[in-house]
């Protein structure tokens, strides 16, 4: 039988497993990384995807990543990891 989680509650070591409120140091360490929209940091992300996937992503003749560039004035970068 499941236990149905109340909105709003979490499982903790705090509540041996129980759902209750997260601690406030958890609250504080999420917020460490979130990041504000206005900000001129850098951010990195590697996507990782089956090549047979690659082309519906990057789109014909790479149109995708040209829109990226072009609406958002980033720099993307697509590179052929062919094993891991």
């Amino acid at each position: 039988m499941e236990t149905e989680q109340p909105e709003d509650t979490f499982p903790n070591a705090e509540t041996n497993g129980k759902f209750g409120k997260h601690p406030a140091e958890d609250m504080e360490e999420e917020q460490a990384f979130k990041s504000s929209r206005n900000t001129d940091e850098m951010v990195e992300l590697c996507i990782l995807l089956q090549s047979k996937n690659a082309g519906e992503v990057i789109g014909k003749g790479g149109k995708n990543i040209k829109a990226l560039r072009t609406d958002y004035n980033e720099y993307y970068q697509c590179v052929n990891i062919t094993q891991i």
